[in-house]
């Protein structure tokens, strides 16, 4: 049971624990990425991408002939996804939408600007899109790390998400965060995106989630380093110390005649096992997630110059 750490549902934690031992007391990783999320858009630069992407889409959307001279314009150049897209503050999923439909149509806006600038009134719209330096840049940087933010909330909302995908998802911001050009208006934003990822990981780096990515058939524990084998070991060891005060498993234990240490050695050596991956843990996995298109290794996703993970 992953519940969130607010008081409405400490004492649910307490009870449940308690009485269930065996059961996993761990806080909720998707509250960790909207923590992170509210984080970022706080900042100056976001905000200012974000309110002038709102500007112009608040504009086509509600201005009838330059809505249609877009749509037009969007059906010319066969560009798919739809229009415009409107940026909701309860959704977070939605900033991306909006960035990305920004990013998609760059070519439009300014064309349908650039032939049409005595219906286009919105003297706003036309700096934004013709005189903002470098607007469709940070858009494109914006949209880059909203996202990972995105696809891991609606992975995060599956019924069969995972531990290990929740502990996936905050790689992939890790390194979207990393790839922010560290240049002209983008250094502070870079520097306060690094510091707030850093401090929210910290409250979220359990074991058990990393344990359960290392010995996910998909990912395989792609990226960590040996320093932290000794971890995840530990970690299934006293996962497994917490199983055995269920009943059911100790009785199917002395049914196999094994004892509690017997069991932890086997688990251990399974592990072992799978870390070398022997057979039958080196079969392929079937799932179309396919870990390799990360790129890079999750030891990177952390800032070096704040911490060497």
């Amino acid at each position: 049971i992953v519940t969130d750490a607010g008081s409405n549902v400490h004492s649910a934690r307490n009870l449940i624990t308690g009485r269930f031992p065996h059961i996993l007391n761990i806080r909720c990783i998707a509250h960790s990425l909207n923590l992170i999320t509210k984080d970022l858009i706080k900042h100056t630069f976001s905000k200012r991408i974000i309110q002038w992407c709102t500007v112009i889409v608040t504009y086509f959307k509600k201005s009838h002939r330059p809505k249609e001279l877009l749509e037009l314009k969007i059906k010319e150049k066969q560009i798919g996804d739809g229009g415009l897209k409107t940026y909701l503050d309860t959704r977070w999923t939605t900033v991306y939408e909006m960035l990305d439909s920004i990013c998609r149509l760059e070519i439009c806006l300014k064309e349908v600007i650039g032939e049409n600038s005595n219906i286009i009134t919105s003297e706003a719209v036309k700096t934004i899109i013709n005189r903002k330096r470098g607007f469709f840049n940070d858009v494109y940087d914006l949209a880059n790390i909203m996202k990972p933010i995105r696809d891991a909330i609606l992975s995060l909302e599956s019924n069969k998400s995972t531990l290990a995908d929740c502990y996936f998802s905050l790689a992939c911001l890790g390194q979207s965060i990393n790839k922010i050009p560290d240049e002209n208006e983008n250094v502070r934003f870079r520097q306060h995106a690094i510091k707030s990822f850093n401090e929210r990981f910290k409250m979220y780096d359990f074991d058990e989630y990393l344990l359960a990515y290392y010995i996910h058939p998909s990912y395989k524990g792609f990226g960590v380093k040996m320093s932290q084998y000794q971890r995840v070991q530990s970690t299934a060891a006293r996962i497994w110390q917490q199983m055995l005060k269920d009943p059911n498993i100790a009785t199917y234990l002395k049914k196999h005649d094994h004892s509690k240490k017997k069991s932890a050695e086997i688990l251990l050596a399974q592990i072992g096992e799978f870390h070398l991956q022997t057979a039958p843990y080196n079969m392929p996995y079937s799932s179309q997630q396919v870990v390799n298109e990360f790129g890079q290794s999750v030891d990177g996703w952390l800032v070096k110059e704040e911490r060497d993970y």
